[in-house]
C-alpha cells in the first residue's frame, strides 16, 4: 500500500509553523518544534496502520471504496454483509437434509447470496432428476416383474396373449392394444390377431396380416420397436361408446427370443408415450418373446410325448405289427409303378417277414407270394400264380358274411381288415388276421392289392376255449363285474334270474345296494375291498339282497382282473347261490342247539377222540371240560358198545343210527342209554365227525 507523503508532509509543516508563531523566536522554538513533530508522528503512524488495515479488508472483501468515502463505514458495511452471508450459509446448511424436496426449493428462495443458492439449487435439481430416474426404473422393473407372474397362468399362446395385452394396456394407461402371433398356414407365415384389449374389455376380432404388409411387416424384418406420434388416419382408431378418434401415439413392439420373432404388440393411446414407457415395452418384448418360445417348446414337447406314447401303445398290439408291415410295403409303392426293381425290393421285405404276403393285380389275380405264404398254406407260388386267393383258400366253413365284407371293400378300393377261416393245401383249417391294401398310381387308379396275413389259429383256439369256459361258468355261477370304485358294471343272466333284478336296476350303482344294511358298515367288508384293490382274491359266503330285499347267500370269490400293464382294471365276482344249503345248515344248527339243551351230546372226531361236549354229557361222565381231551371214546364205552358204534360208522348211509350204549363214568359206574349216532359230512370212517346223543337211560 502506498503512503500519501505529500498530504502528511503538509500536515507536519503546518504544525511546525503554528508552533513557531506561538513561541516567537528563541530557544523554545527549537524545543517546541521537535516536540510537535514527535506528537504528529505519534498520530500519523497509528492512523496509517488503521488506514492500511481498512484498505486490506476492503480489498479482501472484493469492494472498492469510492473516492472521499468513509473507510470505517465501508468496513462496517462489509462486516455486516459477511455476517448476513454467514447466517444465510448456516440457514442453508441447516435445511440441506430436505434437499431434493419442494420444501428445500422454498428455503433457497430466501437465500439472496447467489454464490450459495445457485450451487445448492443445481444439486437440488440433480437429486430430483436422479430420484425421478430411479422412480422410472422402479416402475419399469415392477411392470416387468408383474408381467413375469403371468407366465404361470396361460397354458396356451391364446390364453397368454389375452392376459398380456390386458395387463400391458392397463399398466401403460393406454387406450387400446392388440397381440399378434406368427402362425403358419398353407406353408405361409403371417401375423394373426390372438388377443386385443380396449377400454377394459377383451375384443374378439378376426385379423390376419401378411409378414411384408404395413408396419407389422416392417417390425418383422427390422426387429426393432416402431413408435409413431403422428398416426396414419387409415391405420387404427380408438373406439368407445361416444365414437371413434385417432390415437396420438402408436407403438409396435416385436416379441423376440434368441433372434427369432414370435409376434408383436400394438399399443395405441390418446397420450404420448415417454422414454420410460418405451423402455418398458422394449424390455417386455424380450420377456414375452421368451415366454412364447417356452410355450411353443412345451406344446411341441407335449405333442411329441403324446405321439410317442400313442406309438408305444400301438406297438403292444398285433395291429401295430401289421401296420408297420404295410408301411414297409406301401413305402415302395411309387417305385413299383415306375420300375421292376420295386418288386424285387418288396419281395425281399416280404421274404423276411413271418407273415404271409400276397400281391394281386387290379383283377385280383396273384402275381406274387412270399415264403411265409408257402409255410402258412402249403401252396408254392407256381401253384397259385394267376389265381384268385379265395378260389382255393376258402371252404365250406368260411364265413359268407366275412367274404362279402372283404369283396365290398376291395371293389370300392378301401383298406380291408378282417379275421377269416381259410383252408390249407392239406384241407386243414386255420384262422388268419387279414389286411388288404390297394396300391394306386399317380392318377389314383388301383393297380395292385397287397394283403398281409397273420396266423392267429392258436389265439383263436384259446379265445374260443376261454369263451366256452366262461359260458360254462356263467351257466352255473352268478357272475358280477365291478369297477375299482365298487360300481356295478354287469351281471350274468343267472344272477338276474335268481335275484329278480334287471340290468337297469343295478348297473351303474354301488355294490352296497346289494348288501343288507346291517352288513354295509362292518369292518370286514372294508377290509375285504382293501385286500381286493391290492390284488388279492377274497373267498367266502356273502349275503346279497334280491329285488324283493330278501337275503340270498352266495358262496364265491372276488377276483381282481388285471390289464396289460399289470394294473387292476375291474373286479369279477364268481359264486353259487347257496341260500337253501345255508337255511338247512341253520335249521340243523338250531336243532342241535335245542337237542344240546335237552340231552347229553358229544362231538366225535374221525380218529375216535372227543371234539366237544355239552354240560349234560360232562356231568354224566363226571369229568371237567379240560379233562375230556385226555379221554377217548373207547375209554367210556363198555360191554361191546365200542364195536357196535364202529359198525354203525362203517355203514354207508346218511341216516342217523339208533343203538344202545353202555356209558362208563369216571368212577367206573356204567349206565345204558338209548342213543342216536349222527354222521356229519359223509358216511364211513372217512367222515369228518359224528354226533352222539344220549336220549334216555335204560333201567
Amino acid at each position: 500500500m502506498k503512503i500519501n507523503w505529500t498530504f502528511w508532509s503538509s500536515v507536519c509543516i503546518s504544525i511546525v509553523l503554528v508552533a513557531l508563531q506561538v513561541g516567537h523566536e528563541g530557544i523554545i522554538t527549537w524545543v517546541i518544534a521537535p516536540t510537535v513533530i514527535g506528537l504528529s508522528l505519534l498520530v500519523i503512524i497509528p492512523h496509517y496502520r488503521v488506514t492500511h488495515l481498512i484498505k486490506e479488508m476492503v480489498v479482501l472483501s472484493g469492494t472498492t471504496a469510492e473516492k472521499g468515502s468513509n473507510k470505517e463505514m465501508a468496513l462496517r458495511k462489509h462486516l455486516h454483509q459477511m455476517k448476513k452471508r454467514m447466517n444465510e450459509m448456516i440457514f442453508a446448511i441447516t435445511g440441506i437434509a430436505n434437499i431434493g424436496h419442494e420444501s428445500f426449493f422454498t428455503l433457497l428462495k430466501s437465500v439472496e447470496d447467489k454464490s450459495i443458492s445457485v450451487p445448492l439449487l443445481a444439486a437440488h435439481e440433480k437429486i430430483i432428476a436422479l430420484r425421478n430416474q430411479e422412480k422410472e426404473l422402479n416402475w419399469i422393473r415392477q411392470g416387468v416383474a408383474t408381467l413375469s407372474e403371468l407366465n404361470h397362468k396361460g397354458n396356451t399362446k391364446d390364453e397368454y396373449s389375452h392376459l398380456v395385452i390386458a395387463h400391458v394396456v392397463k399398466y401403460l394407461n393406454a387406450n387400446q392394444g392388440s397381440f399378434f402371433l406368427i402362425e403358419e398356414k398353407d406353408n405361409e407365415a403371417c401375423f394373426v390377431l390372438s388377443g386385443s384389449y380396449a377400454y377394459g374389455k377383451k375384443k374378439h376380432l378376426e385379423k390376419r396380416i401378411a409378414l411384408g404388409e404395413g408396419m407389422l411387416g416392417q417390425v418383422y424384418y427390422e426387429k426393432e420397436i416402431i413408435y409413431l406420434s403422428d398416426v396414419p388416419k387409415d391405420h387404427v382408431k380408438i373406439t368407445s361408446g361416444l365414437g371413434e378418434a385417432l390415437p396420438r401415439s402408436l407403438c409396435i413392439v416385436p416379441l423376440m427370443s434368441e433372434g427369432k420373432i414370435y409376434g408383436a404388440l400394438e399399443i395405441a393411446s390418446f397420450s404420448k408415450l415417454g422414454k420410460p414407457e418405451l423402455e418398458y415395452l422394449k424390455r417386455i418384448g424380450d420377456r414375452v418373446g421368451y415366454t412364447l418360445s417356452t410355450i411353443e417348446s412345451r406344446i411341441n414337447t407335449e405333442d411329441l410325448l403324446s405321439e410317442s406314447q400313442r406309438m408305444a401303445e400301438e406297438v403292444k398290439s398285433q395291429e401295430e405289427e401289421l401296420r408297420q408291415n404295410m408301411e414297409e410295403l406301401t413305402a415302395t409303392q411309387e417305385t413299383m409303378i415306375r420300375e421292376q426293381k420295386k418288386l424285387e425290393t418288396l419281395s425281399l421285405v416280404a421274404d423276411h417277414t413271418k407273415n404271409a404276403v400276397v400281391i394281386t393285380d387290379a383283377d385280383g389275380k396273384i402275381v406274387f407270394t412270399n415264403d411265409g405264404f408257402a409255410r402258412l398254406t402249403g401252396y408254392q407260388f407256381t401253384e397259385v400264380a394267376g389265381r384268385s386267393p379265395g378260389s382255393f383258400l376258402q371252404g365250406p366253413l368260411t364265413s359268407k358274411e366275412t367274404i362279402a365284407k372283404l369283396s365290398y371293400k376291395i371293389r370300392h378300393g378301401e383298406v380291408a381288415n378282417e379275421e377269416i377261416l381259410n383252408y390249407r393245401k392239406t384241407g386243414e383249417v386255420y384262422w388268419i388276421s387279414l389286411s388288404v391294401n390297394p396300391v394306386r398310381d399317380l392318377q389314383g387308379i388301383v393297380q395292385k392289392y397287397i394283403s398281409v396275413q397273420t396266423d392267429i389259429t392258436e389265439t383263436k383256439k384259446n379265445a374260443l376255449d376261454n369263451l366256452s369256459k366262461l359260458q360254462s361258468i356263467s351257466r352255473t355261477n352268478a357272475v358280477i363285474e365291478f369297477n375299482m370304485n365298487g360300481m356295478i358294471l354287469e351281471a350274468n343272466d343267472l344272477f338276474y334270474k335268481v335275484t329278480g333284478f334287471s340290468k337297469g336296476m343295478i348297473v351303474g350303482k354301488s355294490y352296497q345296494v346289494l348288501i343288507p344294511e346291517l352288513e354295509r358298515d362292518k369292518a370286514q367288508n372294508t377290509i375285504m375291498w382293501e385286500n381286493i384293490l391290492l390284488g388279492q382274491a377274497f373267498t367266502g359266503d356273502f349275503q346279497y339282497l334280491d329285488a324283493k330285499e330278501n337275503v340270498q347267500w352266495i358262496s364265491g370269490t372276488y377276483n381282481p382282473i388285471f390289464d396289460l400293464t399289470g394294473s387292476i382294471e375291474k373286479i369279477l365276482m364268481l359264486g353259487q347261490f347257496v341260500t337253501q344249503h345255508k337255511e338247512k345248515v341253520q335249521e340243523l344248527q338250531d336243532t342241535i342247539a335245542a337237542i344240546k339243551n335237552c340231552f347229553p351230546v358229544v362231538e366225535i372226531n374221525s380218529d375216535m377222540t372227543f371234539k366237544g361236549a355239552n354240560d349234560l354229557f360232562l356231568t354224566e361222565l363226571g369229568v371237567k371240560r379240560i379233562e375230556l381231551k385226555k379221554v377217548s371214546v373207547k375209554d367210556i364205552l363198555a360191554n361191546g358198545s365200542y364195536k357196535r358204534m364202529e359198525q354203525c360208522l362203517m355203514r354207508d348211509q346218511d341216516q342217523p343210527d339208533t343203538l344202545e350204549l353202555d356209558i362208563l363214568n369216571k368212577n367206573g359206574v356204567s349206565r345204558r342209554f338209548n342213543s342216536s349216532l349222527v354222521k356229519i359230512n359223509g358216511a364211513g370212517l372217512s367222515s369228518k365227525k359224528s354226533i352222539l346223543i344220549l336220549r334216555n337211560p335204560l333201567s
